[in-house]
């Protein structure tokens, strides 16, 4: 009796300590809940390369948050798009919309205001609020460019010329990484492929400048003489691709249709063999006042 009570007992320790499959189980091994939840695999961080990251044909996006962010984090965030665009062999500049951190574009009067841009307000008034941020890559490092839609050319270019003399001062937020330590402020005049341009170099190359235009509606301000042409370059491409590719207008001329023919049936007048027409009389009467025609002469 007892001997059956132990193998019993051994049966079933037995049991209990090898699974249903013949695999021994820990009795010390804790036993996970059903119910536990297995935490997700972490995303993988895709790293783009730079020249993927920033086109030099369309425009590309630029997002700042203009509601917290100080003039110096304005510029930092443009000195570090800027500091990455350096590594890129390209002549062309790269175009920026600023916008907002919903994505809107920014109006230029707050970017303006914002980045302590310290326009007049006479200039403030003539400008729209599209504009074009650029970063050239120049000989002396990156160099930016504005490009803002106009609304009276004759007022922006009296009140630039009156804004000339603190320009430098007005504009120091465009030079990267600071401003020109410089007392020149004579500005003289160019042409560039047939456009008009007042500037003031601050070496003698001409790579760290003021350089200013009014061109295809919009003032043009950059910051060396190599960024101004690349960006008016740039323009003029532009133009001349989409004036190749609008499609002219054909204007259709309708279609004229011919009046169906119609069949003219001659009815004979039994009364003309008795009463002659007017036509007849007409020429009865003409010949009578004509004079006899002269005789020929035989030879």
């Amino acid at each position: 009796m007892l001997s059956a009570i132990g193998a019993g007992g051994y049966y079933a320790w037995k049991n209990n300590l090898f699974s249903t499959k013949g695999t021994p189980v820990d009795e010390n091994e804790e036993i996970a809940p059903e119910n536990e939840t297995i935490p997700p695999e972490e995303e993988q961080i895709t790293i783009t390369p730079i020249s993927e990251k920033y086109s030099s044909e369309k425009p590309n996006f630029l997002s700042i948050n203009i509601e917290t962010s100080s003039p110096e984090d304005i510029k930092r965030v443009i000195s570090d798009t800027a500091n990455e665009l350096s590594g890129l062999q390209s002549k062309s500049p790269f175009e920026f919309i600023i916008t907002d951190s919903n994505n809107n574009p920014i109006a230029f009067p707050i970017f303006s205001i914002a980045s302590n841009l310290n326009l007049s307000s006479e200039l403030l008034i003539n400008l729209e609020e599209q504009f074009s941020f650029y970063i050239h890559n120049d000989q002396g490092g990156p160099r930016i460019v504005m490009a803002i839609e106009i609304k009276n050319g004759k007022e922006v270019s009296a009140e630039m010329l009156r804004e000339e003399p603190t320009l430098l001062d007005t504009l120091s937020f465009l030079f990267l990484p600071e401003k020109p330590t410089t007392t020149k402020t004579t500005f003289q005049s160019s042409v560039y492929d047939g456009i008009d341009i007042r500037f003031v170099n601050f070496n003698a190359d001409g790579s760290l400048s003021i350089d200013y235009t009014i061109y295809d509606n919009k003032l043009i301000i950059a910051t060396s003489k190599s960024s101004m042409r690349s960006v008016i370059d740039k323009i003029l491409q532009q133009k001349a691709a989409f004036s190749n590719t609008t499609p002219t207008e054909e204007v259709s001329t309708p279609a004229v249709i011919p009046p169906s023919p119609t069949t003219d049936i001659a009815v004979p007048d039994p009364m003309a063999s008795i009463i002659p027409s007017e036509s007849d009389t007409q020429k009865t009467t003409e010949n009578a006042l004509l004079p006899p025609s002269p005789a020929e002469n035989s030879l």
